[in-house]
């Protein structure tokens, strides 16, 4: 299953620990009250098959300056990264949502968008590779 999702002139970001990435978000994710694989497969597939939506909207708002439509477009892509434990992702969008909250539109907006799109770059192999994790340990322990 593929979730990736391509933006042409997405800046590319500086390269990171992607391990460090997955540790961060697989220990948040064991920490959830129901830690259960099957969920946790389940939580992963539903953030990778949404985001790309959330961030083609990101983009289309950007593109129509458009700062009411990137409020609640940075603001559900917060939430469901939070949940996951994507902080660093969430953080972008928390300051996205900041800066468009009964704001016009801004090319430092424009910025925030480039920068959600290109760490979701970094992390869907990341989060398709617990995901893949996950589901196969769910599938051992059936």
């Amino acid at each position: 299953m593929s979730f990736f999702i391509e933006y042409p002139g997405a800046p590319t970001p500086p390269m990171r620990d992607t391990e460090a990435l997955r540790r961060a978000i697989r220990r948040h994710l064991l920490d959830l009250d129901d830690a259960a694989p099957d969920f946790l497969a389940a939580l992963l597939e539903s953030y990778l098959e949404t985001t790309p939506t959330l961030l083609e909207s990101l983009v289309a708002h950007r593109n129509r300056r458009d700062a009411p439509g990137l409020h609640n477009a940075a603001h559900s892509l917060k939430s469901s990264s939070q949940v996951i434990g994507h902080m660093r992702l969430a953080s972008y969008c928390k300051a996205l949502e900041a800066s468009s909250r009964d704001a016009p539109f801004s090319e430092p907006m424009a910025g925030y968008v480039e920068l959600i799109v290109a760490e979701y770059r970094v992390a869907q192999p990341v989060l398709t590779g617990l995901y893949e994790a996950f589901l196969a340990e769910a599938n051992a322990d059936r």
